[in-house]
């Protein structure tokens, strides 16, 4: 774990004059405190492999995990995973126990059980139901990274990156063009197809190349239109207003990463993954969607 240079400690957007921690307690109330470390540590602070930051579920107390060990986080309490490794924590939290990935609170006595050659090994006082419990838990940690990548590709189809492989700037569009400049790095892009200027297919002649790849997008698929909802005189599937066309944008761009995550995992795994954690099911999308073929974004004329 480092402290990230230059965003620590926070200074004045103006004179660049660094605050201090007096300074900020004194001028925010306790409430306001908490929000601000909750906002600030993971911001300022530059994790190791392996580690990452983890919020407990019940509080606004979070601490710094490492995925190769940790599973349960007692929150306040002191930490141990099946690895038996202490772990960085921030505030004095709640004393709830709770599992890292599916958030429901933990039995403490199920902090006494490791997982042994893939099997867990209760100790001769651990109850049924908090044996029962850990095996839920083991079954947590084994599906953690299929379900990590399931939440990634719900997000990246929420907002769009800048397709510049030297920037990780993200946003979505608002009721304009689809033209976009990205803050970062003040390169243009297409929000549709999701490439940089210089890469978009492009008609012959008639200005810029971001208003040349709108020419003909109605019969060409490597063309994108200026605005989202022209689609639907072309695709009725669309909706009319902008807004409705943005959200079917997302929509579908998630569904068809999703499905293609479905056909990498399988759908034996992908079950296993809806009957386990609620969230899952959660995110607006059903199972069978993800077992349909990819949809085609634009359905265009015949040229």
């Amino acid at each position: 774990m480092m402290l990230k240079d230059e965003l620590f400690p926070p200074k004045c957007p103006h004179c660049s004059a660094e605050y201090s921690l007096p300074v900020i307690e004194r001028n925010l109330k306790p409430e306001q405190m908490e929000k601000w470390h909750e906002m600030m540590i993971p911001a300022a602070i530059e994790l190791e492999r392996g580690e990452d930051f983890a919020h407990c579920p019940k509080c606004s107390n979070m601490i710094i995990r490492d995925m190769r060990h940790d599973t349960f986080f007692p929150c306040g309490g002191v930490f141990h995973g099946y690895g038996g490794a202490l772990t960085q924590t921030f505030g004095s939290g709640c004393g709830v126990h709770s599992c890292f990935v599916c958030k429901r609170e933990v039995k403490p006595e199920c902090i006494s059980i490791r997982r042994v050659d893939d099997s867990v090994t209760p100790s001769a006082d651990v109850s049924a139901s908090a044996e029962a419990q850990a095996k839920h838990h083991q079954i947590c940690r084994e599906l953690e990274p299929l379900l990590t990548e399931f939440e990634d590709l719900v997000s990246q189809g929420a907002s769009f990156e800048c397709p510049n492989p030297e920037c990780d700037v993200r946003g979505m569009k608002d009721d304009a063009c689809t033209h976009m400049r990205c803050d970062g790095c003040s390169m243009r892009w297409c929000y549709i197809c999701n490439k940089l200027e210089r890469d978009c297919n492009a008609a012959d002649d008639g200005g810029s190349r971001i208003y040349r790849h709108n020419v003909d997008w109605e019969t060409n698929a490597n063309r994108c239109p200026m605005y989202l909802h022209l689609v639907h005189a072309v695709d009725a599937r669309w909706p009319a207003d902008e807004e409705g066309a943005k959200h079917r944008l997302h929509s579908v761009r998630t569904l068809n990463m999703l499905r293609q995550f479905r056909v990498r995992i399988g759908d034996a795994q992908l079950d296993r993954l809806w009957a386990h954690f609620e969230s899952v099911g959660a995110h607006g999308y059903t199972k069978e969607q993800l077992k349909e073929p990819e949809e085609v974004l634009i359905q265009r004329r015949d040229s």
